[in-house]
Formats: C-alpha cells, structure tokens, sequence
C-alpha cells in the first residue's frame, strides 16, 4: 500500500534577517532584482554529521521556538519523509521542484531566486540530499525557460558530507562544507568550507572571508558565477568562510578552530 502523503504543501518561509541582507548585497553586487526565501527543517535531530554546533545552535532558541517557525519545520520533515516513502528520490524531488517553481512563478521577475536552504536543519540522508539535487536542477531550468533567463540558487551549509552529490553536483544546488562535525577529517579542503569563529575574532584575519551580516562570502564561494568580476581562469584557491556569528554568548572559542586553521594553511 502506498504511504499516505501529509495534507499541505512544503512550507517555504521568508527572512527578515541575514537571508534578506545577502538578497540585497547580491542585487547590488549584480544589478539586478532578487528575490529570497528559505526552507528549513527541524533542528539537531535532521543534522546527523553536527559536533561543535550542538552546543551553540541557533536554530534552537528565540523564533525557531515558536510553535509557527517549529511546527512549519516539522511539517516539511514529515512531508519529505512521506514523499520518499512513496515513491522514492524522484517522488520527492518532484514536490521539492513543484514548490521551487510555484514560489518563484507567485513574484515579479527577479534575476535570482535566491533559496537558502536549511536555516535549520541538514541533508540528513543521501537520498534526501539527491532529491534537493534534482529539485533544483528541475526547477531551475523550468524557471530560466519560463522566466527570460532568471536563475535559481538554492545555497547552504552542510556537516553532512556523505551526502556528497550536493557539493560536487552540477546543479542550482550549492552546498558549502561547514566544519565542526563529528569527522572534520572527511573535509575536502579543495572546495570552500566555513568555519566556527569567536564572536571576538578579527574580523579582518586574512585567512578567512568574513561578513557578519550576509552570507555572501559562503554563496559567492560556491557560486562564483554570481560575481560579476569573477575570473573563471584564475579561480584562487577555496575560500575558508568565517562565521563569527556562532558561539557563546561569551564569545567563546571554538574547539574546532585552532586545528582547521593549521589543515587549511
């Protein structure tokens, strides 16, 4: 019998906050309109590789408690679930695709649509991870044809490193490693990765690309394309993003701080 599937479609969420900001920064940086939203999921129990960040986890407290921002995650969790139970990786990606476009067709034209995927929450399995994949891979060529060439970036941190195909794939889909998990030693230092920083780090320290209130560094790090002085020929090495953000609110150190420093030098 085939798995019944949850009333409701996934449920996208606006951002006020850092998503809207990298949303303007980016409109600046390229000149055009972009449009932003987020897709979230439960907090710890969908984020299988996270180490450090269970301490600190900012999608734990203040309005990722509240019984709207909480019960819309664990609606989006439930329904994927469903959804692979049902008919498997394209079952899902189909829905994931369906609710990409229908978000984007509901505006005014933008250059990008700009998805931040996992303001909480992870790709905790592989299927779920190649699911996003073919999601945003569909989705965004349905919205590049059907929008005079807009362009779809859906962008994120992840800890899950089995889920290999969203950071090698090339897809709409740009995940950047996040350090700090149960297995940093599974890292591929030549492609971008962010790092844990104390609140109190300079902010000015070389050896990372810092912006406390965009995600700019980490998409422009994963998406390249998107600036428009990028050089494809002389790429540079990976970026190593620095989130100072993270922390106690004492501005603890990160455990795993000292350590990435020497592996990404």
């Amino acid at each position: 019998m085939t798995a019944p599937i949850p009333a409701g479609a996934f449920k996208l969420s606006p951002n006020i906050g850092k998503v809207t900001k990298t949303a303007n920064a980016l409109s600046r940086l390229i000149g055009g309109a972009v449009a932003s939203i987020t897709f979230g999921l439960p907090a710890l129990k969908t984020c299988p590789g996270a180490g450090e960040c269970r301490r600190v986890c900012f999608a734990t407290a203040g309005r990722y408690g509240t019984a709207t921002v909480s019960g819309a995650r664990q609606h989006n969790l439930d329904l994927a679930r469903a959804w692979m139970k049902s008919g498997g990786v394209e079952a899902l990606a189909g829905a994931l695709a369906m609710a990409l476009t229908s978000w984007a067709f509901s505006v005014p034209y933008q250059a990008v649509y700009l998805v931040r995927l996992h303001d909480s929450g992870d790709l905790f399995s592989q299927d779920y991870a190649d699911a996003w994949a073919q999601a945003a891979s569909v989705a965004g060529a349905d919205i590049a044809a059907r929008m005079k060439g807009a362009r779809l970036v859906v962008y994120g941190y992840t800890k899950s490193y089995a889920a290999k195909s969203p950071i090698t794939a090339p897809s709409p889909l740009r995940m950047i490693q996040s350090a700090g998990t149960i297995d940093d030693t599974r890292i591929d230092w030549d492609r971008p990765v962010a790092v844990i920083l104390p609140k109190s780090h300079p902010a000015d320290d070389p050896a990372y690309v810092i912006d406390d209130d965009t995600d700019i560094p980490a998409l422009l790090a994963v998406a390249p394309e998107l600036d428009p002085g990028h050089d494809p020929d002389n790429p540079g090495p990976p970026a190593v993003v620095g989130l100072r953000y993270h922390g106690t609110a004492g501005g603890g150190r990160s455990a795993v701080t000292a350590p990435l420093v020497t592996i990404a030098a």
